[in-house]
């Protein structure tokens, strides 16, 4: 999935220097498009929180649209079948997201 046009940067040297003076986790917004690996390092420079949910409404709108288009998309009538049913892309990017970032089972 491309959404973003070019590379993403992080500041890993920056985020290490922020780390160091404060005593808060950091976060990082705007997490979609980042590759797994500047993640990880991400995460090991402090970051504690990564919003990412581009992706997510991404999934979920390719899930949506696909049932339209599909012979049975015509027949929905009733938003809260489609709504529930484009959920489900929705789950696994947050499953992988959950595995990458360590918080399987941490809620």
């Amino acid at each position: 999935m491309v959404l973003y046009k070019g590379k993403a940067r992080l500041g890993f040297t920056e985020m290490k220097a922020i780390a160091e003076q404060v005593k808060v986790p950091l976060v990082l917004h705007g997490g979609t498009g980042i590759a797994d690996e500047d993640m990880r390092r991400a995460i090991a420079c402090g970051t504690a929180k990564i919003n990412v949910n581009t992706e997510n409404m991404y999934a979920w709108c390719q899930q949506v649209k696909a049932i339209f288009a599909a012979d049975t998309g015509h027949d929905v009538n009733d938003p809260r079948k489609v709504i529930a049913q484009g959920l489900q892309p929705v789950r696994e990017m947050i499953a992988r997201r959950m595995a990458l970032f360590g918080s399987e089972q941490r809620y």
